[in-house]
This record gives structure tokens, C-alpha cells and sequence, in this order.
């Protein structure tokens, strides 16, 4: 009887291993409103796809939806949320309902407009805080680290935008937040449209300006043909977003080893998106000034207004925030604070043109402390 129960419990574990299920290859659906020539795709997106590929043997497959062919940007959270897609691409701007704390901390980045500085902050408060995190984790998606532009820039259809008188009554497309803030209280008119409108709005003179990245001059709005100034005055730029927001659900279909592949991986092509766009926005700069469009440095009353909105941001962000229903803001308001003036000083001798070292700090200092076991499984 002793050795029949033994045979019996052998052949029961052996079947439980032959039947219990392997990794598999899995594909995961990836939308985004951007299309796949647009720095961030191409640069990053793309390579950080076929990085994960080639490192999980397949098991993790990222299929592109692009241009909102799956989710427009505005459904992107709660589609992602619901499953539609697995993963996304998600401006918080679109959900402020949903995301206050970030979008009210989107002011922020006017302190200190470093690109490099602003998106390593973002990513260490989405991924660690627990109210920068817990944010998103309410809004039902697994943050695994987001994005900046270049600084913002008056781009505008005349040279004459030296000085803050030079842009009152102007009319300027921004994206809200602090850059339509900013451009109020020069006197400029904020007009709502979308940048894939930027263009044929300078060519028909609807706007006068727009608040951009360099970038737009060659590739997006691509307004080297209708812009004729450029002022060198740098504004904060824009990071109140994720590159890569996950449904639950499908994060927890991938192993834990390949869960800590797919965090590797994002790490360190957060770095290789900061440094190539902002490369990128270099390059778009010279092409600009080769194009015919004059780059003019700001005069002082300019740089005083901005200066005087900066020293106003706290109150400012405090304001919104109570607004919108944050009771903790002047905490969440010190702790982003805080991680710029880390970071500030973490790459205060860092060559960040160099997306090896910018990436290895990232993960020493932020990604390696999530536990790949827990982090994002419910």
C-alpha cells in the first residue's frame, strides 16, 4: 500500500510539471497618438520594442498601434484601463480629472526648464512616491516611467518678439497648463487648437506664435516654411505624461524575470528619449537657422516677466491644486520640488549626451528599487 501511494504521488507530481504552464511568447498591443517618425517613436519607442524582443527570446512582443489607430490620446488611460489596449502612450493632460496632482504640478517644470533634470524627476516621483505613483495606480494602469520635451519657445510667424511688449495682444497656441498661464500674463491670446493644426494657423495667420518645442520647426507642426522668429528664451518643458502606462492584467501575464527585463529596458531608454530629443531639438534649431528664421534673444523686461511668473508658481500651483480637490498640494508641491534639486545636482557633472551614463543613474537611483515581485500586481 505504502509503495502503490508513493507511485501514485510521483505520478501526480510529474503531471503537475508537465501540466503546469510555461512561459509562453505573448504580444502585447502598444497605442499612441504620435506616428512613428516623431522623435519619441522613432528613437525610443521603437528601439525599447525590439530591445524587450530580443532579450525576453520573444515572450514579449510589442505590437505598435499608431497615431491613434487604437486609442486617441484622450481614451488612451481608460482604454488601457479596460483592456483595449496593453499598454499606452498617455498625456496626463488629457485626464485632469483623473490625474490632478500631475497636472497641477505640470507648473513646476518653470522652476527649473532642464529638460534632463525634469523627466529623471518625473520618472523617480511616478515610479516611487507614493502619491506620484498612487495616482496612476488609482487610475487603474502600471506607470513604468514617462517622458519630457526640450524646453518650450515663442516660435512665431515675426522676427519683432524680443521683448514682452513685442508679444502682447499676439496670439499664441499653447498647450494650456503653465504656457498658456505664462502667455496670459504677457497680454498674448491663448487659441485653443491642436498642434496637427499648427501649421496651416501660421500659414493663414490664425496665430501669430506658438508655445513649442524646437523640434516643431522640422518635424510635427513643421512650421520651418511659416515661422520667421524664434526666441531663445527657454520655458519650461513638458513632462506631465507616461511613455508607458500598462493594464494591469497584462503586466501580470509576464514573468517576474522578464517583468525586470521589461523595467531595465524602460530605464534605459528613458534616458536614450531625453537625450536624443533633446539632440534632436538642436539639430532642428541649426536647420531653422538655415532655413531663414531668425533666433533673437530675449530682452530684459522678457526674462523680468518670466522671472516674476516663476516667483508667483508656488502660489500659483497651490491655488490649482486646492482647485482640484488635492488637499496635500503644498507636500506634493515640496516633494517634486525636491527630486529637481536632486537631480539638478546629481547631473551637475554628468556629460547627459550620454545615454549609457544617463541610463545606469537611472536605474541605480530609481528603477532598481521597485520590486519587480509586487510592483504593479493586484
Amino acid at each position: 500500500m505504502t509503495y502503490r501511494r508513493t507511485l501514485f504521488a510521483a505520478a501526480a507530481a510529474l503531471g503537475a510539471i508537465a501540466g503546469a504552464p510555461a512561459a509562453q511568447a505573448d504580444t502585447f498591443s502598444y497605442a499612441m497618438n504620435l506616428n512613428p517618425t516623431e522623435p519619441m517613436p522613432a528613437n525610443a519607442y521603437i528601439p525599447w520594442a525590439e530591445s524587450v524582443k530580443n532579450r525576453t527570446n520573444g515572450d514579449v512582443t510589442i505590437e505598435f498601434y499608431f497615431s491613434g489607430a487604437l486609442l486617441p490620446n484622450a481614451e488612451s488611460l481608460a482604454g488601457t484601463r479596460s483592456g483595449v489596449a496593453d499598454l499606452a502612450y498617455h498625456a496626463f493632460t488629457y485626464t485632469p480629472a483623473e490625474m490632478p496632482i500631475w497636472n497641477v504640478i505640470s507648473f513646476l517644470g518653470f522652476k527649473v526648464p532642464k529638460p534632463h533634470v525634469v523627466a529623471i524627476a518625473a520618472a523617480e516621483y511616478g515610479l516611487l512616491d507614493p502619491e506620484g505613483n498612487g495616482e496612476i495606480a488609482k487610475a487603474g494602469v502600471v506607470y513604468m516611467g514617462g517622458y519630457t520635451t526640450p524646453a518650450y519657445h515663442f516660435i512665431c510667424r515675426s522676427d519683432k518678439i524680443a521683448g514682452a511688449e513685442d508679444l502682447k495682444g499676439l496670439r499664441v497656441r499653447t498647450p494650456g497648463g503653465p504656457w498658456s498661464e505664462f502667455a496670459r500674463s504677457l497680454g498674448m491670446v491663448d487659441v485653443n487648437i491642436t498642434s496637427a493644426e499648427m501649421y496651416t494657423a501660421f500659414e493663414r495667420g490664425a496665430v501669430d506664435c506658438a508655445t513649442a518645442d524646437p523640434t516643431h520647426i522640422v518635424t510635427g507642426a513643421n512650421l520651418l516654411r511659416v515661422a520667421k522668429g524664434f526666441n531663445t528664451m527657454p520655458m519650461g518643458p513638458f513632462f506631465t505624461g507616461a511613455s508607458w502606462i500598462w493594464n494591469p492584467d497584462s503586466w501580470a501575464r509576464i514573468s517576474e524575470e522578464n517583468r525586470k527585463i521589461v523595467l531595465e529596458e524602460s530605464a534605459r531608454y528613458l534616458a536614450v528619449n531625453i537625450t536624443t530629443y533633446v539632440a534632436d531639438g538642436e539639430k532642428a534649431k541649426q536647420a531653422g537657422k538655415d532655413g531663414g528664421i531668425t533666433f533673437v534673444e530675449p530682452s530684459p523686461d522678457l526674462v523680468d516677466a518670466y522671472q516674476a511668473f516663476v516667483a508667483d508658481i508656488d502660489d500659483i500651483v497651490v491655488a490649482k491644486g486646492k482647485a482640484a480637490g488635492v488637499g496635500n498640494i503644498e507636500k506634493e508641491m515640496a516633494d517634486f520640488t525636491a527630486l529637481m534639486e536632486k537631480w539638478d545636482g546629481l547631473l551637475k557633472d554628468v556629460d547627459v549626451t550620454d545615454a549609457d551614463v544617463l541610463g545606469k543613474l537611472i536605474w541605480d537611483n530609481i528603477y532598481s528599487k521597485v520590486d519587480v515581485a509586487t510592483y504593479g500586481i493586484r
